[in-house]
């Protein structure tokens, strides 16, 4: 209903792509329901134990997902970066437990990293735990982020999200819905939690407005996270075309595997044959044994003029080159994905295409590190602690391409920093980068280790202790 809490803001036609590219990286069950119903027209048994065995012989060529999970390993094959200096006092859990259970920041990450991926939309909801003081990030899949408005200064007045909760009983464990609406209502965040009551209907059970250490929120604290840019509007989805080519080839898979098993087997036969010789063959000797057996040692007696051979059929040769091209076609969209052309170069062109373009799966990483901060800035603000918008509180990698540190680049480095061109820290963010220095070391630390290990090697007993 249109002025229903439970009304959504998306049209059906994204909703629908988004489930596609879902079932096909989880190659789910409900891919089956992708594939044609055939003789749709014919609801005999025999018609319905056909389409059974047509969708259980089709083979699903996993690309989508395979693809998906090298992007999330290429992203995360270097922790992200944090400053340990921020999570302290009442975000020192964040790192840990981000949303109060067992879920780390980099576990949320990467399912947030893989839903933008997915459906080129998510969504980081900054919020206090309850009964604490502790501020916390919860995310929402972009399925669950059902209605939004901006005010006239681009700032979010409205949202609405569905979210489960679990009712338990003695022994079983209910998954329920329920609807959280936040609204801002003379400059107040005000939440209202509607369930639903015993006559099925969506009721208001709860309604607070949102309080922060030191007052009252005067914002509401959701970060959308896209595939493109962080705002309110849908973005594309990266790996829907590829989604789109697995499923056709799924379908084409159905129709090959079907030729298959029907005309796959050659068929014997028997020429010149009368009815005597024919009832004779196919009945049995003197001991009970068949008198007609297929194979080289056991010879068929023919009549004059009788005649044998098997009928080989032909490929099917169109659905096969229909597949082929599918997954032609999918080897090189998922490789355009990671970066623009996988073509041999120099490493000067690699260099320069690297400067000139950024790739998909970069944006992504980009647009989740700029969330993360987003929302850690709303958690700093729930809790009383300013964090400055210039501060990187946390960043994906972004570098997909293995940079190797060796003995040249890393003393010409030293020479750069020792001649002034460079600062210390600018080598050490390169080192950091590079896998040299972990990525949990902050300037600070290392600065701190270095005054604690005294003097350098060699400079013991000089007048400066230099």
């Amino acid at each position: 209903m249109a002025n229903d809490v439970t009304f959504n803001r998306v049209g059906a036609e994204t909703r629908e792509r988004w489930k596609l590219v879902r079932d096909v990286c989880s190659e789910s069950e409900e891919l089956k329901n992708y594939l044609p119903t055939l003789n749709a027209a014919d609801t005999t048994d025999e018609n319905k134990a056909r389409n059974k065995a047509y969708k259980e012989r089709a083979v699903f060529y996993g690309a989508t997902g395979f693809t998906l999970l090298g992007m999330l390993g290429l992203a995360f094959r270097k922790d992200p970066v944090l400053d340990s200096a921020v999570f302290v006092d009442r975000l020192e859990q964040i790192p840990a437990s981000i949303d109060g259970g067992t879920i780390s920041i980099f576990q949320q990450s990467q399912q947030t990293l893989s839903n933008v991926l997915q459906a080129g939309r998510h969504g980081l909801l900054a919020d206090l735990m309850p009964g604490s003081d502790m501020a916390a990030i919860k995310s929402y899949n972009a399925e669950d982020i059902l209605n939004w408005r901006v005010d006239l200064g681009g700032r979010l007045s409205m949202l609405v999200l569905r979210d489960s909760y679990e009712r338990e009983e003695d022994y079983a464990v209910e998954l329920k819905d329920r609807y959280l609406e936040y609204r801002l209502i003379d400059g107040r965040c005000v939440i209202r939690v509607w369930e639903k009551n015993s006559d099925g209907e969506f009721v208001v059970t709860e309604e607070r407005t949102m309080s922060r250490r030191g007052g009252y929120v005067d914002f509401i604290p959701f970060v959308f996270v896209g595939s493109q840019q962080n705002s309110p509007g849908i973005d594309a989805m990266p790996l829907y075309r590829l989604a789109s080519l697995n499923a056709a080839h799924y379908r084409n898979s159905a129709d090959y595997e079907d030729s298959v098993f029907f005309v796959g087997q050659a068929q014997p036969y028997l020429s010149g044959l009368d009815s005597e010789w024919r009832d004779w063959l196919s009945g049995k000797d003197e001991k009970g044994k068949a008198r007609m057996y297929w194979g080289s040692r056991a010879p068929i007696l023919l009549p004059q003029g009788g005649g044998a051979g098997m009928i080989q059929p032909s490929p099917n040769t169109l659905v096969r080159e229909a597949m082929d091209q599918k997954e032609a076609h999918m080897v090189a969209l998922g490789a355009r994905l990671i970066q623009s052309n996988l073509a041999a170069r120099t490493a000067t062109q690699s260099a320069s295409e690297r400067e000139a373009s950024t790739s998909i799966l970069a944006i992504c990483c980009a647009n989740v590190s700029e969330a993360y901060q987003t929302a850690i800035r709303y958690c700093g603000a729930l809790v009383d602690k300013s964090i400055g918008a210039e501060q990187e509180t946390f960043k994906i990698n972004q570098e997909f391409v293995e940079h190797n540190a060796d003995p040249a680049t890393l003393a010409q480095l030293v020479s750069a920093w020792q001649s002034g061109v460079l600062a210390k820290t600018d080598v050490r963010a390169w080192l950091r980068l590079h896998g040299v220095i972990g990525s949990e070391r902050t300037d600070e630390i290392i600065q701190a280790d270095v005054e604690n290990e005294g003097p350098a090697l060699g400079t013991a007993g000089n007048a400066n202790g230099q």
